[in-house]
C-alpha cells in the first residue's frame, strides 16, 4: 500500500464517523425549493433565515441551487437596467472624449485626471446596481436617475447663464425707508412693505394701483420698477441663472418714468441711472449699461451714495471687455 492511500485510510479511520454524520444531518435539514426561494427574497423568518444561512454555508448542493435562483432572479430585473448603463456609458464616452481631447492638448495630464474622477464616480453610483436587493436596487436605480436629471437641468442652467449675471445681480433695499416723499396712503405703504418682505408680485399690483391714481409720485415710480427687476430674476434653488427680459424691460419703463419725476434731485437722479445700468446688464447690453453708469460720474454734485460704485462698475466692465 502507497504512503498516500496509507495516509487516507488513516485520516478516514479518525475522521470518517464524524464526516459521515454530518453528511446525514445536511441531507435531513436541506430546505425546500420554497425555502430557498423565500430566503431570496429575504421574506424568512429570523431563526429560519440563520439557520438556512447556515445549511448554505455547509452544503455546496444547496448552495449551487441558490446560486442559479440568484442569477435567474438578478437577471430578470436587471437586463433593461444593465442595458440602460451601457448605454448611459457609451454615452459618456461620446460627449466627454472629444472635451478630453481638447483639454489634453492644452494641459497635458489633466484630461486623463478628469477621466479617470468620471469614470470612478460613475462605476460608484452604478454600485448599488449590482449588489443590493432586487426592491432596494430598482429604488437606487430610481435615485441615480433623479440625481442625473437634476445634474443636467442646473448644469445646462449654470452654463447658460448670461456673461454679465454677477453685475447685474441687485439685492433688495429697504426702499420704504430710504429718501421717501412720503407715504401718504395704505395703499403705497402696503406695496412698500410687500417689496421689502420680497413679496414682488404682490407689491407691483398695489404699487400700480396707487399709480393709477397718483401717476407723478417718484417713490412709487422707482419702487415699481424696481419691484419689476425683482421679480425677473430666474433661478433654482440656490442658483440664479437668468432673467425675464419682459420684467426687465417693464421695470425700465417705470424707471425712467422715475427719472423724469425726479427733476434736479440728483440723489433720486443717481438711483435711477445705477438701476438702469443693471437693468441693461440683465438684457445683456454691457454698452448702454455703461452709459448709464458714466452718468453717475457725470453728476456734479457732492457726497452721491453710488458714485464709487458706479467708478468700479465701471473698471470691471471695462476688464471684462478686453478679454
Amino acid at each position: 500500500m502507497s504512503e498516500k492511500n496509507g495516509k487516507d485510510a488513516t485520516y478516514m479511520e479518525q475522521f470518517g464517523a464524524a464526516f459521515q454524520k454530518i453528511r446525514q444531518n445536511i441531507e435531513a435539514e436541506c430546505p425546500e425549493a420554497e425555502d430557498l426561494q423565500l430566503y431570496l427574497a429575504a421574506k424568512l423568518s429570523g431563526k429560519k433565515r440563520r439557520a438556512l444561512a447556515r445549511h448554505l454555508d455547509l452544503c455546496p448542493v444547496c448552495f449551487e441551487v441558490f446560486q442559479r435562483l440568484k442569477e435567474a432572479e438578478e437577471s430578470s430585473h436587471d437586463t433593461e437596467i444593465a442595458a440602460a448603463w451601457r448605454q448611459a456609458e457609451k454615452d459618456l464616452d461620446a460627449r466627454i472624449y472629444p472635451w478630453l481631447q481638447q483639454t489634453a492638448t492644452q494641459h497635458p495630464g489633466l484630461a486623463k485626471r478628469i477621466w479617470l474622477t468620471v469614470r470612478a464616480a460613475f462605476s460608484f453610483v452604478t454600485q448599488p446596481l449590482r449588489w443590493k436587493p432586487p426592491m432596494v436596487r430598482r429604488a437606487a436605480y430610481a435615485g441615480i436617475m433623479l440625481a442625473g436629471l437634476l445634474a443636467i437641468v442646473y448644469g445646462y442652467a449654470f452654463f447658460s447663464r448670461p456673461p454679465y449675471l454677477a453685475l447685474a445681480r441687485i439685492e433688495p433695499e429697504k426702499l420704504g425707508a430710504i429718501r421717501s416723499a412720503g407715504i401718504e396712503t395704505d395703499v403705497l405703504r402696503e406695496g412698500l412693505q410687500l417689496l421689502d418682505s420680497g413679496h414682488y408680485s404682490e407689491a407691483i399690483q398695489k404699487l400700480q394701483i396707487y399709480l393709477n391714481t397718483h401717476p407723478d409720485h417718484f417713490q412709487a415710480s422707482f419702487s415699481l420698477g424696481i419691484a419689476y427687476l425683482l421679480d425677473a430674476r430666474q433661478q433654482l434653488p440656490g442658483l440664479l441663472y437668468g432673467f425675464s427680459s419682459e420684467k426687465v424691460k417693464n421695470g425700465i419703463t417705470w424707471l425712467n418714468r422715475a427719472m423724469e419725476q425726479a427733476g434736479e434731485n440728483d440723489f433720486y437722479l443717481e438711483d435711477c441711472l445705477w438701476y438702469l445700468g443693471k437693468a441693461y446688464l440683465m438684457l445683456n447690453e454691457p454698452q448702454r449699461a455703461r452709459s448709464y453708469f458714466a452718468k453717475i460720474l457725470e453728476i456734479r454734485r457732492p457726497n452721491l451714495m453710488r458714485k464709487a460704485a458706479a467708478r468700479e462698475m465701471l473698471a470691471r466692465l471695462n476688464a471684462m471687455a478686453r478679454l
